[in-house]
């Protein structure tokens, strides 16, 4: 006799502050933009919940407010915290990394003099904060659901990496930058997502599967992509 299939159950909960009253669809994709519903959940109090037996690991999409994300559906719970257009603003003007560039700006502009002291902790942190960055995005990285996050996660590198110099680049020789201009341009444009993006995300509660996918893709072929635009600009003896 043969063992019977074991089931697994899958969760999925969220907060959604003020959506109380409105409905969060679990769907199946059919094809030829047609889904079938598989699950659905009403928002009580603030947060939902959505918890069923399954068979197989699959991927579903998670439709909250129009919002579509794709899930990994397995035994591990997955948590969803939906941001309203006031928190995402609260959390942008709180954000350390955007209160620390305003700081630095106001400094410089008001040209005060740093102490010594201070002047070598602050580098010392900041010769630090990219490799913790990185191993922060590395022991948080879920394989599972950047697999689950791959499409977009493909197109915002090749947007970054070739969409955005395609664009500019052209852009930028036609208003007559050349040399070590035209190659800070192209730089700034094609080079790679950095770790910061990750922590951004973290901070203004996001799950940051997307954004390390981004930073770990455009890491690894920016050198590949600047060495091309490189090529293109020595080409046509723009460099």
């Amino acid at each position: 006799m043969g063992c019977a299939k074991q089931e697994t159950t899958y969760t999925i909960q969220g907060e959604w502050e003020g959506g109380d009253g409105k409905v969060v669809y679990l769907k199946k994709d059919l094809g030829d933009k047609k889904y079938e519903i598989l699950d659905s959940a009403i928002v009580a109090n603030g947060s939902f919940k959505m918890q069923k037996p399954m068979g197989d690991v699959d991927e579903r999409i998670l439709d909250i407010n129009g919002s579509t994300n794709i899930v990994i559906l397995d035994s591990i719970p997955i948590h969803v915290k939906c941001v309203t257009v006031k928190k995402t603003v609260k959390g942008i003007v709180t954000n350390p990394i955007l209160i620390g560039i305003v700081a630095g700006l106001v400094w410089s502009a008001l040209k005060i003099p740093m102490p010594a002291i201070p002047k070598k902790v602050i580098s010392s942190i900041g010769n630090v904060a990219t490799p913790m960055g990185l191993m922060a995005m590395g022991a948080t990285f879920d394989i599972k659901k950047a697999f689950g996050k791959i499409k977009p996660s493909a197109i915002a590198a090749f947007m970054k990496l070739i969409g955005l110099c395609a664009i500019f680049l052209p852009i930028a020789v036609k208003l007559g930058f050349r040399t070590d201009k035209l190659v800070a341009i192209l730089i700034m444009l094609g080079s790679a997502t950095t770790v910061s993006s990750f922590v951004m995300a973290k901070n203004m509660g996001h799950e940051g599967t997307l954004s390390s996918s981004v930073v770990m893709l455009t890491t690894m072929f920016s050198a590949f992509t600047v060495t091309g635009w490189l090529y293109i600009l020595r080409h046509f003896m723009l460099i």
